[in-house]
């Protein structure tokens, strides 16, 4: 049961008082629970049965019987669901930014001094989400590993995933919106090429650099949304050695 149907159930109460829940089912529905739930006073029924799953509206003092079910994984309360903001809202970015010293001072966590590799399609060194305030660009280093000889983004894909990354707000262009650290530096590891497709080779040349140079460029966070087909065990693959084994050791 989830924890806030747990706290109203055992609040008792008006025990004729309903709740909308999700019953999340190990199979389809038994006869004892199919039974159980036409009972009277029980309705607003939903059944998913592709996902074993019901959405009902009961009377809480029902809720203690239907968990006690075998066949009966979880019930949860039929939560309300609604837009969740930009990147910085759904990441809790907004929430710490502002922060106060012991003193009373009060200081922002923008990314500052700190460098974020984007492993991906490039950048687009011009724009306008990546100046500083100076009108600079943040991107402090680019190399490609594609074999295109170019860091630029034709693909496009890059340039978003930087800017949700540590974009500024570009108000002349319509944009309130920034990323999660607007004032980080930005190290534009190319290692998609034009058609959105790398190799492994590339991305561990990619991977090789960032330890031979994190140091550098106080690299601090390592984007990498891409991936491959599962085909090798994780005991075999290299990109699963080289990520948790090496960028991730305490030494980073």
């Amino acid at each position: 049961m989830s924890s806030d149907l747990r706290d109203r159930v055992r609040a008792g109460g008006n025990n004729a008082r309903t709740e909308k829940v999700i019953i999340q089912r190990s199979g389809p529905l038994s006869v004892l629970l199919t039974s159980l739930l036409n009972q009277n006073g029980i309705g607003a029924k939903t059944h998913f049965d592709n996902l074993d799953a019901t959405a009902v509206e009961l009377p809480i003092s029902v809720i203690d019987q239907l968990a006690a079910l075998a066949e009966v994984d979880s019930i949860v309360s039929d939560s309300p669901i609604f837009v969740m903001g930009h990147v910085t809202s759904t990441t809790g970015a907004d929430i710490v930014r502002t922060q106060t010293t012991s003193n009373g001072a009060s200081y922002k966590l923008d990314g500052t001094g700190i460098g974020i590799a984007v492993l991906d399609s490039g950048m687009s060194p011009t724009h306008k989400a990546f100046m500083d305030a100076s009108g600079n660009s943040r991107i402090v280093y680019s190399q490609d590993f594609t074999g295109e000889n170019r860091t630029t983004d034709p693909y496009g894909h890059g340039t978003h995933v930087a800017s949700a990354a540590a974009g500024i707000p570009t108000a002349d262009a319509g944009s309130v919106w920034g990323g999660v650290a607007p004032n980080a530096k930005l190290i534009n590891l190319r290692v998609l090429n034009s058609q959105g497709t790398g190799t492994t080779s590339g991305l561990l040349s990619s991977l090789n650099w960032i330890l031979n140079n994190r140091t550098t460029y106080n690299i601090r966070v390592v984007n990498m949304s891409l991936g491959m087909p599962a085909i090798t065990s994780y005991r075999d693959d290299p990109l699963c050695h080289s990520i948790p084994i090496q960028l991730w050791a305490p030494r980073c």
